[in-house]
Order: structure tokens, then sequence, then C-alpha cells
């Protein structure tokens, strides 16, 4: 019996630090070519809203901005961004927090895969994480100065775990 424990432990090791190179690589890509950011209306809107309610010009609006079909999103929406403005003075620093909150995302779910998922089941966890890591669609948005960067995050990973 030890053998078979053994030896699944021999393949495991080095799985799981492909895992982690593949970890690795999607935080380079999100923190590299920051300033290839989007710059268009919503961005500019986004911006504008966040540093003007950090510098308290503004309030704490009810409501965010409309979505692509003319429905309001809700006022939180730019809280998130009125928050990371109290930091950021110029939209590619505040790329940067972005970037920066999408790799603290990454990792900690890695952890939290880790510490919390039966040793048997970690591996469709674990490989859809660092897929969903270098995803290259997922790397271009994480330099956008928009709200689903901020919230929902782990959503696609946890459902690719689950297969």
């Amino acid at each position: 019996m030890k053998p078979a424990i053994n030896t699944q432990l021999h393949h495991e090791k080095p799985q799981l630090l492909v895992i982690i190179l593949f970890l690795i690589a999607g935080t380079c890509l999100r923190l590299i070519w920051a300033t290839d950011m989007e710059w268009k209306s919503e961005e500019k809107w986004m911006f504008s809203q966040a540093q003007q309610i950090a510098s308290g010009a503004i309030p704490l609006p009810i409501v965010g901005m409309l979505s692509g079909v003319h429905i309001p999103n809700p006022g939180m929406t730019v809280w998130w961004f009125a928050m990371i403005a109290n930091f950021a003075h110029d939209p590619i620093s505040m790329v940067r927090w972005v970037q920066s909150l999408n790799i603290l995302t990454i990792w900690l779910f890695f952890f939290f895969v880790i510490w919390q998922i039966a040793p048997e089941e970690r591996k469709p966890w674990l490989w859809g994480l660092a897929i969903a890591s270098v995803n290259p669609l997922a790397v271009v948005l994480s330099r956008k100065i928009w709200i689903p960067d901020l919230q929902k995050k782990g959503r696609s990973t946890k459902a690719e775990g689950r297969r």
C-alpha cells in the first residue's frame, strides 16, 4: 500500500509545481502593460466619479453607471473605485490597483483550495484556477476600470473546478 501512496505523491508534486508556475505566469501577465488599458467613455466616467467621491466633491451615489441596456447599476459599483481613488490619482495607478486585486484574488483562491478542499478533490479546482489565471481574455480584462473586475471573482474558476 505504501508504494501506491508514494507514487501518487510523486505525481502530484510536479503537477502542483506546474499549477504554481501557471499562477506565477498569470501574475506576471497581469502586471505588465498596465498602460495598454481601455480608456473609453465607461472607464472615463468611472474614474471621474471615483475621483470626485474620494475628494468629497460629490456624495456617494445611490445609482451607478447605466448598463448597456440602460438599466442603472447599484451605486455600490462606484463605491469600490472611490475607495481605490483615495490611493490612485490617475487612471494608470487605478488600473494597477485593479490588477493587484485580481492577483490577490487568484492567490487567495489557490490557498483556499489547498486549505478547504479535500486532497482527492483538489486537482480539478487547481487546474481550473491555473487555466483561468492565464486566460488571455481574463488578463486583458484585468486592465479595465470596470466593476466586473472587482466583483464576482472566482465564479468562472469555481465552475471549472466543479467539472
